[in-house]
């Protein structure tokens, strides 16, 4: 009998643990980005997540490159910066051609818009503001400067 309840215990203990709301929150968060480490966006609680999409034959994108870099520079430690490229190529391809357009940034090649609500990127370059709280506050079409970025989060 007492075998018995062990592995009843045992049977509930992993049930709870495989089913458990907060695993399955948490795993929704973990996102590869192009070095192959896992980006965990819950770590980014609090903080200013920005999301620009980029494509590397768009000219545009290649044009406000410069900007983000200064702007990640400038303020890394209290917003987290991310590109993904929209045409989701390989992360060996995504990589080298983030180092062709010098982003200095961290590459995600997952896509986070399913995980932040985000619609269909219909143009390019997009970039998108997600406030400490992780709700979608704007969406940025065109090139962007350091001073844009900064005014619409506030930081100027």
């Amino acid at each position: 009998m007492y075998r018995f309840m062990l592995r009843i215990i045992y049977v509930l203990f992993v049930c709870s643990v495989v089913t458990c709301p907060g695993r399955a929150a948490v795993a929704q968060y973990l996102f590869k980005d192009a070095s192959g480490h896992e980006i965990n966006f819950a770590h980014y609680k609090g903080r200013w997540i920005i999301i620009n999409y980029w494509a590397v034959w768009c000219g545009s994108c290649w044009a406000e490159v410069p900007e983000l870099n200064a702007f990640y520079q400038a303020h890394k430690k209290q917003v987290a910066l991310f590109a993904v490229n929209y045409d989701h190529p390989p992360a060996r391809t995504a990589v080298f051609y983030a180092r062709k357009l010098s982003i200095q940034f961290p590459i995600l090649i997952d896509d986070p818009r399913e995980l932040f609500h985000i619609g269909e990127i219909t143009a390019l370059p997009t970039t998108i503001l997600i406030d400490p709280d992780g709700k979608v506050r704007q969406v940025l079409v065109g090139e962007q400067t350091k001073k844009d970025l900064e005014r619409a989060i506030g930081l100027l």
